[in-house]
This record gives C-alpha cells, structure tokens and sequence, in this order.
C-alpha cells in the first residue's frame, strides 16, 4: 500500500510539472502571436504611409514592402 501511495504521489508531482510546463508553453506562443501580429501591423503601416506620401515610386514601393514582409519572416 505505501508503495502504491509513493507511485501515486511521483504520478501527481509529474502530472503538475506538466500541466504547468503546457500552461507556460501556451502563454509563451500567445504572447509570440502578439508580438508578430503586431510587427507586422506597423509593417504594413509603414508601407501604408509610403504609398500615402507618394515619396517612393509603385516599384520603388513594392521593393521596399518585399524587404519589409522578408524582415518579417526572418524574425519569425
């Protein structure tokens, strides 16, 4: 009986240390989700403002969006 007790005890432990582990991991992907979404939200800003203030040409514009969308996925 006092070995199924120490089992059983170990198992909880584990089973603790794991749903904690799970619980860190989903925080930590959420908050990577947030991070890119909003990284690319001032990407796309930034590229909204340079087609707004005409100081890029369509070419010169749709180079520099590719720099800044492969920026993007370099970082994630």
């Amino acid at each position: 009986m006092e070995k199924i007790l120490k089992v059983a005890w170990k198992v909880t432990l584990l089973a603790t240390f794991l749903g904690t582990s799970i619980d860190e991991l989903r925080k930590r992907q959420l908050e990577n989700e947030k991070k890119k979404s909003e990284m690319r939200q001032l990407i796309l800003n930034e590229i909204r403002d340079i087609k707004e203030n005409g100081i890029l040409t369509k070419v010169e514009c749709e180079e520099r969006k590719r720099q800044l969308l492969s920026k993007y996925d370099d970082n994630f």
